[in-house]
């Protein structure tokens, strides 16, 4: 999958390993969709001499109402960092009547792009 090939570019920093694991074993029996935990771990390599910065995304596609911030741990080395959530626009998905004639569009850049400092404001109601 590798999500941070792309907020990596213009930086040296090289991403030599990704490991994603999908843990679906908690799902609730009361919930319609599917449920489950993520944990991603890369291990970067920076081959210059200088200290580097970089910014990464990790997207969040799925219902406001099952957001918990505090299920959100980012760690740099085994120390929790801090982080921002950043809320943007519905995803088009199959069956949501107002957006039927639109392509269902989960591209990572596209979503990456759309990441503002400015102040949310649903269009969607």
């Amino acid at each position: 999958m590798m999500f941070l090939n792309k907020t990596t570019q213009g930086t040296p920093i090289i991403v030599e390993n990704e490991n994603l694991v999908f843990d679906f074993s908690g799902s609730s029996e009361f919930s319609y969709s599917i449920e489950g935990r993520v944990t991603a771990t890369y291990e970067m390599h920076n081959p210059t001499n200088d200290l580097q910065s970089v910014q990464m995304a990790f997207p969040f596609v799925g219902r406001l109402d099952s957001l918990l911030p505090e299920d959100i741990v980012i760690t740099v080395d085994d120390s929790m960092v801090p982080y921002e959530i950043y809320i943007r626009d519905v995803v088009e998905s199959q069956g949501y009547v107002q957006q039927e004639d639109r392509e269902i569009n989960f591209d990572f850049q596209r979503i990456v792009s759309t990441i503002t400092k400015e102040t949310y404001k649903g269009e969607n109601f």
